[in-house]
């Protein structure tokens, strides 16, 4: 989708924002050789640096920090000065989409009929508040009306109590503070024994993944998303972990794919736990906007109403989004989502997955849910490029547990850069390529796994630091060895 400037700029508030970060702008990195090449020189360079610091020189040791704080001021910076652009210049994809949204949720309209977007926006213009009017935008958010489920309006309908660029500051406001909070989880999940450095890590790795500055790009919800997910991994075999699975599913549909892991290892105290918080939702929902938004989006077919460019627009990096553009159908054959390729291509990801998240069983569901992100990615008919931010969970989780689940570490670091690679090449035009690769990765693994169990499981909250070289590793007594195999009484690789 073309990002459009809609409305002027804000006399004061967004140009004093955007000041201290424009001189000191990364414009460099949005350079051809840059956007492109980055990836296969940067990463595998922090990869290793990481990997080697204890057997680092102590003035490449300080170098290498150096370098750290160098990508995330860089990286940090091009994220916040997007940031200060779109709040002064609110893009129609897609925070002014989500400012509409919420006005038509203040103004106490049934946001899913196309009826009140014209009535709403009809009411703004005649108050001296810009709205698009171009013929793309009335046909990607007036007449389809809000995409998203019901309880997702809870996100939205704040943002109808300000003017656009207010709530533009105010989203962006949210969104920085999820991206901070998403630094802080990884951390905690991953790198946190390793102290201040594996939290400058953690945050350089993020920073340099395309799909975060994506995120800001289009002021959308994949942090957010991101956020449910790290805490239902985090809370995986306890009831808590339900609720951040409802959380996630009220960001976007796409959560729900992740109901499918706590039924694999049968849970059902989290799979009741997810339903009731999902019923606590729906009725806050009805209480903050009605029952009448309800009925409509039971009773109405939202589907049949998404404009197929919703499909064919690069952006879409789903398994559907690359069929449709590959066999460019007859606009008259129906809903692209009904393409028979795509439903046994998809129904075999998933099957697939799910089969291997039973064999995998509990202990191993760190690595089920690892498999499942990509194959949620792939199967989800509306997965776009910024969606990506999710893969910092499975190559995260294969950089700190390569032993564990049998990786080298030059296989390690030749996978996560092939990974960044493919989600930055062609502006996102290749995500759909890194999301395969992951979850071709990971379901060689898990099949590898479940035919020759390994001598150790990772725990719980995944919060081990596996990366330092050397490393430690700590085998229970009788795990993965034959019946009658005896182990030594202590087993410690120094």
């Amino acid at each position: 989708m073309r990002q459009r400037r809609t409305g002027a700029p804000g006399a004061h508030g967004p140009l004093m924002i955007q000041e201290p970060f424009s001189p000191a702008g990364a414009a460099w990195l949005r350079l051809p050789l840059f956007k492109e090449a980055l990836p296969l020189v940067l990463t595998p360079v922090l990869l290793a640096g990481w990997w080697y610091r204890y057997s680092l020189p102590r003035f490449v040791r300080r170098a290498y920090l150096a370098l750290l704080g160098l990508v995330i001021l860089a990286f940090g910076t091009l994220c916040l000065s997007r940031a200060a652009h779109n709040v002064e210049q609110p893009p129609q994809w897609d925070v002014e989409s989500f400012w509409l949204f919420g006005k038509v949720a203040a103004a106490g309209y049934d946001f899913y009929l196309p009826s009140s977007f014209y009535a709403v926006a009809d009411s703004l213009r005649a108050a001296g508040q810009p709205v698009s009017s171009d013929d793309e935008f009335r046909q990607m958010v007036f007449d389809p009306a809000v995409p998203y489920p019901p309880v997702t309006m809870l996100a939205f309908a704040p943002l109808g109590a300000f003017d656009l660029h207010t709530g533009a500051l105010v989203w962006y406001a949210a969104l920085v503070v999820a991206l901070v909070a998403v630094v802080l989880l990884l951390w905690r999940t991953f790198f946190e024994t390793s102290g201040w450095w594996g939290l400058a890590f953690t945050a350089a790795m993020v920073l340099t993944l395309r799909p975060v500055y994506s995120t800001f790009a289009f002021g959308q919800t994949s942090l957010f998303l991101l956020i449910a997910l790290l805490l239902f991994w985090r809370n995986r075999d306890r009831i808590p972990g339900g609720v951040y699975l409802a959380l996630a599913m009220s960001v976007k549909p796409i959560g729900a794919f992740f109901v499918s892991f706590p039924l694999a290892v049968r849970q059902w105290r989290q799979v009741l736990a997810t339903i009731l918080a999902i019923v606590a939702l729906v009725g806050v929902t009805a209480l903050a906007f009605g029952t009448e938004v309800l009925t409509t989006f039971v009773t109405t077919d939202l589907v049949d109403r998404l404009p197929e460019t919703v499909f064919t627009t690069h952006v879409n990096q789903s398994l559907l989004g690359i069929l449709v553009r590959a066999t460019d159908p007859d606009a008259s054959s129906g809903s692209p989502l009904w393409n028979p390729a795509f439903l046994a291509m998809s129904f075999a990801i998933v099957t697939l997955t799910f089969a291997l998240a039973v064999k995998l069983g509990a202990a191993r569901s760190s690595l089920a849910i690892a498999l499942g992100v990509p194959a949620a990615l792939l199967a989800y008919p509306q997965t776009l490029e910024h969606y990506g931010v999710l893969l910092l969970i499975p190559i995260l989780f294969l950089w700190t547990h390569q032993k564990e689940l049998g990786v080298s570490p030059v296989a390690a670091i030749l996978f996560l850069t092939a990974e960044y690679a493919l989600v930055r090449a062609d502006e996102g035009g290749l995500a759909f390529f890194g999301f395969a690769l992951c979850w071709l990765t990971f379901m060689a693994i898990a099949i590898r796994v479940i035919r020759h169990p390994t001598a150790s499981v990772p725990t719980p909250l995944a919060a081990r630091d596996t990366t330092a070289v050397p490393s430690r590793v700590t085998i229970p007594p009788g795990a993965g060895l034959p019946p009658r195999a005896t182990v030594p009484p202590r087993v410690t690789v120094p």
